[in-house]
This record gives structure tokens, C-alpha cells and sequence, in this order.
């Protein structure tokens, strides 16, 4: 390697090496809502406490496999449960650096690496105990087999991404269009190949059928005010989610990259039918950023050519064009405000819940609303302390007062994340339940001993 390739991987191994500190941060913090499904199901990987499935088929069984043999030598802890998605965040990087590297130029997969590695909601994944950064590192894996034709990472990116998610199945046609490439249609080999991966994924298959069966049926329609194209624009910038369309388009006819483009474009059709969730979007969102920064680099070289730019120039375009990259339309999505908005999945409320405190607080068998009971549920479980009867709700303002009228929980939980501070008011203004307790990011409220069901002080 030459001098400018050594500067390239140490100014990419501090990028790598700041990021895995900064999200390295919250790993202690107490489980939110979705991790303490996962981890619960980690001590047991194929049953939940919070579902009724007698087999847990809501998602295939890989995270919490590796989570139970985690658990097993570290314990289960909230560092040790997280580790593995932030050692998977920090390796996709890496990936995608190496790919624009190969496909492009260093520079390309250095900037991709870094807006990658500072991204929010990218960041938000990579330390949440769920499978969304590991089903990250597969699915750019198995794109990074599919541009460097080895079949390896083909292989081990599509089998592992279906066997984490079902969302893993997006990489079957790609898979199905690298092999007739590969053997040049021969559909004898081709088949041979296809068997053994169902081979593979037999044992998971008849539980795989209900869990399909279960995603299929989560669909929101087209929704404008929530739809995954909008939320892709906020994390990744109106510029680079442009410079996204524009590189699918003019790529489109490249034999090396149309399986990787092929995957791309059946994420961006089936979100005119995925419920909007932002994980939704990590999986693709490397590989989206890639060809973004590569459309906005390959547009200034363009330019610089057809105008005789001179090297300063173009440099300083380049420079403007990133910050353009990186500012618009949505700061929030580089951290730079990270607080603001509501388009990261309760990214305040992630590490803002005293559980300890809380479960301390209130006693055995209460009645609790609360909008994250399944954190509640599985600390109180965990501690082996409490057993309460949970009932949760959302931040509909209407519905809560209801529920507040109804007088029939004995304790509200509720957090000081900004989406509720209508509900917080409310509670505040009803005389059926007081103020108890009031912790950094939870408060605390408990029904009056004179207050039963059709009976509210007014």
C-alpha cells in the first residue's frame, strides 16, 4: 500500500474507534421498550413472558441465540446484552468503507464511513439490544460479496439476515440473480445452490411460515406524514437521499452492481406498504448512504471536468457539497440536535427510566399504566421483587384522560420524554391521582385512597 492508503485506514480508525466511544456511552443504561423483549427472550430464546406463541415466531431466533450464549458466559447485564450490536455497527462501517473503497474510491468510503458512523439513528441501533445493527452488518455483507463476487458473504450474509429477520428475505432475489450470473445460467447449479440453502433454513421453516404470515399482515398503506421515504430523507438528508435516486437510475444497467441495486430498490417499493417504523430503515441505510455520497462525488467530478475547474476549485465544492450532505434538510440526523425532533424512535426516552427507583416506589400486585410496560414487567420480574398488573397506553391525549377518569390503576408512570408533556398536564390537572415522586426522566402519580372506578373528585 501506498502513503495515502495508510493515512486513509489510521484517519478511518479514529473514526471508527470515536464512534465505538460515543456509542459506547448509554451501555449501562436500563433496557427501554423493545430490548426488554429481546433480552427476555435471550434468557429463553424460543418462548416470551410478554406473547402468548407457544414458539416465539415474531422474529427468527439468531440474535437471541447469540444473546443467550453471551448471556451465559457474561451474564446478562445491560452492557453485555448491548455489546454485540455496537461490535456490529462499528464492523459495518468498516464494511462500507471497504466497499466504497472498492467500488468508488477511498474517499468516497471515507465519507460514507463517517456519515455513517455519526448518524442518530444509526448510533440509537448500535447500542440497543436488538437485532437491527446485526441484520445491518449481514445484509452489507452479503452486498459486499455480491460486488466483489465471492460467495462466502453471500452465503453467510443471506443465510444469517434470515435467520435474524424476516426482512432478510429482501436479499432472495439478489441472492437468486448473483448465482445465474455466477454460473451463467445454469439453472442446474443454480438450483443446487438454492436447495442448499433451504436445506439451511429448514429447521426454522414451519415457525418461518407463521412469523411471514405475521409481517405481511403489518402494513400501513401509504401514509405521507409517516412514510419510510420521508424518513430516510431526515437520516440520511434530502441531498444524499437524491443523490440515492439518481445513482439507482444512471447504475442501473451495471452487471456488478445491479444485484446490490436490485435489494435497494425492492426496500424503497415495499415502503409504500411497511408500517413506517424508523428501524425499518437501518438495515439499508449503509448501503443507501454509500451510493449517495458516490452520486454527490461523482456529480462534482463531472462538473469539474465539463468547467475546468481547477483543483482548489473543486475542492472547495466538494467541501460546501458535504456540508450540504450533512445539513439538509434535517440536522438532527448528525447529531447535532438530537433532542429536537420526534423522528428517531423515542431516542429521549431510550436511556431515561429509573426502573430501580421506580419498582422501589410502588408495592407488590399495583395496578400500573404506564407507556413502556414491557420495561416495567421485566425489571419487576427481574428483580424478583414485584408482581404488578400492567396495562399500557400511548400519547393520545384523549384516550388518557380517559383512562385517568376510569380511576382504575393505582400508579401512573410516566416519562418527561417531550411527546408527553400534553399527557403530563393532564395528569396534573386531575384530581383523581397526585404527584408522588418525581425522579431525573420519570414521574410518578398515585391514585387517591378515596377514588374508585365512577367515583372522580371534581
Amino acid at each position: 500500500m501506498n502513503a495515502r492508503a495508510y493515512v486513509a485506514l489510521a484517519a478511518l480508525a479514529v473514526i471508527l474507534l470515536a464512534s465505538f466511544f460515543i456509542r459506547g456511552q448509554h451501555l449501562s443504561a436500563p433496557f427501554y421498550y423493545d430490548e426488554a423483549v429481546y433480552v427476555d427472550l435471550a434468557q429463553h430464546p424460543f418462548h416470551s413472558a410478554f406473547y402468548d406463541d407457544p414458539i416465539f415466531f415474531r422474529h427468527p431466533p439468531a440474535h437471541y441465540l447469540l444473546l443467550y450464549g453471551l448471556g451465559q458466559v457474561a451474564g446478562y447485564s445491560e452492557t453485555a446484552m448491548r455489546l454485540p450490536s455496537l461490535c456490529f455497527a462499528v464492523t459495518t462501517a468498516f464494511l462500507i468503507y471497504s466497499l466504497g473503497a472498492c467500488l468508488f474510491s477511498r474517499m468516497v468510503g471515507f465519507i460514507a464511513a463517517l456519515l455513517l458512523a455519526f448518524n442518530v439513528l444509526n448510533q440509537q441501533y448500535a447500542e440497543a439490544a436488538t437485532m437491527y445493527a446485526m441484520l445491518a452488518f449481514l445484509l452489507t455483507l452479503c452486498c459486499y460479496g455480491f460486488v466483489r463476487e465471492r460467495e462466502w458473504p453471500v452465503a453467510v450474509g443471506f443465510l444469517g439476515a434470515i435467520y435474524t429477520h424476516y426482512f432478510g428475505f429482501m436479499l432472495a432475489p439478489a441472492v437468486l440473480l448473483f448465482y445465474h450470473r455466477k454460473f451463467e445460467g445454469n439453472w442446474k447449479k443454480i438450483l443446487g445452490r438454492i436447495a442448499l440453502y433451504a436445506l439451511a433454513y429448514a429447521p426454522w421453516l414451519v415457525i418461518a411460515a407463521q412469523g411471514v404470515a405475521f409481517h405481511a399482515n403489518r402494513t400501513s398503506g401509504l401514509r405521507w406524514w409517516s412514510f419510510h421515504w420521508l424518513h430516510a430523507i431526515r437520516q440520511m438528508s434530502l441531498v444524499l437521499f437524491v443523490g440515492l435516486l439518481g445513482f439507482l437510475f444512471v447504475r442501473r444497467r451495471d452487471r456488478k452492481l445491479q444485484p446490490v441495486l436490485l435489494v435497494c430498490g425492492l426496500y424503497l417499493l415495499a415502503a409504500f406498504f411497511l408500517i413506517p417504523f424508523h428501524r425499518y430503515l437501518v438495515p439499508l441505510l449503509p448501503v443507501f448512504i454509500l451510493f449517495g455520497v458516490a452520486a454527490i462525488m461523482q456529480a462534482i467530478a463531472h462538473l469539474a471536468v465539463r468547467f475546468d475547474w481547477k483543483p482548489q476549485l473543486g475542492n472547495a465544492i466538494l467541501m460546501i457539497s458535504g456540508a450540504c450532505a450533512l445539513l439538509l434538510p434535517n440536522p438532527q440526523a448528525y447529531g447535532l440536535f438530537p433532542y429536537t425532533g420526534a423522528h428517531v424512535d423515542l431516542r429521549d426516552s431510550i436511556h431515561a427510566q429509573e426502573w430501580d427507583q421506580v419498582i422501589a416506589a410502588i408495592p407488590d400486585s399495583a395496578k400500573v399504566a404506564t407507556p413502556n410496560a414491557r420495561s416495567l414487567l421485566f425489571y419487576s420480574n427481574l428483580r424478583g421483587l414485584r408482581r404488578y398488573q400492567v396495562e399500557q397506553f400511548n400519547e393520545n391525549k384523549k384516550e388518557f384522560a380517559g383512562l385517568l377518569e376510569s380511576a382504575k390503576h393505582d400508579w401512573i408512570v410516566l416519562s418527561k420524554y417531550p411527546i408527553y408533556e400534553a399527557l403530563l398536564e393532564v395528569a396534573d390537572q386531575n384530581a383523581a391521582y397526585t404527584r408522588v415522586a418525581e425522579f431525573a426522566h420519570t414521574i410518578l402519580y398515585r391514585k387517591q385512597l378515596n377514588q374508585s372506578p365512577g367515583m372522580i373528585l371534581k
